[in-house]
């Protein structure tokens, strides 16, 4: 009986912290308030709206690597900061030489894109630079491959998503994925690339974007209307089985703009059924969007290893009984 309560315990617990795992924060990027937020990623619910703040240099994508949070900004540079508290660690880890609006990692090494150039980097350094497309603006990696999409000439159909060498940053195949409608951001989960279209092809506000799901091997879509009725989407983040979504219906310099209509839409990551269309709002220019999943609670961990004891201890004092038994 005592073995069966602490499995009983043991799984509890496990299970407790998986649900933990899964709850996280999101960060979004918000480009004219020049912050990024800090959110609860089950409710919503802000958690420091202001979690990063007077980044003058108006943020845009956002990535994690390691304990770390950068931001790609409309003058070029990239900055870093603690992902825990928001402190600056380095508010120019690099500069580009044009704005910077997509950074992806693989390891210890990271890839910028930005007006007509992807560039490589190592921690020894710059790796590559390469001119390429009308205006690429999101970036993925998947282990040598380097994705990166390019908006082409603004209007609906004209973008692409193009293939490199992440070590060398030659072009593997231009057409990777073709006919899309100003594609921004790109995130890669497991073989599955997800493209957001952007489809602000007049610069009004419109109800036409979308996200398309791709193989990543073969650049054959999955389902390449994953996600429709979308009012310009930006970027992607994916937890598990939810899609989070940025979108913003306001375009500067129109009449009213900002009007904190910006917003974080989730969805199910498999068939882009709509869990919440409104799970954050207020939102001036949502840009970038990052999932970042919380250390078990530490009260979880103290269960789980007593519960772990409880089991083995049972099972001693068993043994010794059928020892004494014999």
């Amino acid at each position: 009986m005592q073995f069966s309560i602490a499995f009983t315990v043991l799984i509890t617990a496990i299970v407790a912290s998986s649900e933990a795992a899964r709850a996280g924060e999101l960060f979004v990027a918000d480009e004219n308030a020049e912050t990024v937020g800090q959110f609860d990623a089950t409710t919503g619910a802000a958690i420091n709206s202001s979690f990063i703040s007077g980044i003058t240099n108006e943020p845009r994508d956002l990535k994690l690597s390691g304990g770390d949070l950068y931001t790609t900004s409309n003058n070029g540079a990239v900055g870093q900061y603690n992902a825990t508290t928001g402190q600056t660690i380095n508010a120019a880890f690099q500069t580009e030489p044009h704005e910077s609006n997509g950074i992806a990692f693989s390891g210890s090494n990271d890839y910028v894109v930005g007006f007509v150039y992807v560039n490589g980097y190592t921690p020894a350094g710059p790796a590559f630079s390469d001119t390429v497309g009308y205006l690429p603006w999101g970036v993925a990696v998947l282990g040598n491959d380097l994705f990166v999409s390019d908006i082409g000439t603004n209007k609906a159909g004209q973008g692409s998503v193009a293939e490199y060498d992440a070590t060398t940053g030659a072009l593997l195949n231009a057409n990777f994925i073709t006919g899309l409608s100003v594609p921004e951001g790109l995130t890669i989960v497991g073989n599955n690339l997800y493209v957001v279209n952007n489809a602000n092809d007049t610069m009004q506000p419109n109800t036409n974007g979308s996200i398309g799901e791709y193989n990543a091997t073969t650049g054959a879509p999955i389902n390449a209307s994953l996600v429709t009725g979308l009012t310009q989407p930006v970027a992607t983040a994916v937890a598990g089985n939810d899609l989070y979504v940025t979108s913003n219906p306001d375009v500067p310099g129109q009449p009213g703009f900002p009007n904190y209509a910006g917003l974080v839409g989730e969805y199910n990551a498999s068939t882009g059924a709509t869990i919440n269309a409104s799970l954050i709002t207020g939102f001036q220019d949502p840009q970038g969007i990052v999932f970042m999943a919380p250390e078990p609670a530490t009260w979880i961990m103290l269960a789980i290893g007593a519960a772990a004891i409880a089991v083995c201890g049972g099972r001693r004092r068993r043994s010794g009984l059928m020892l004494e038994q014999s």
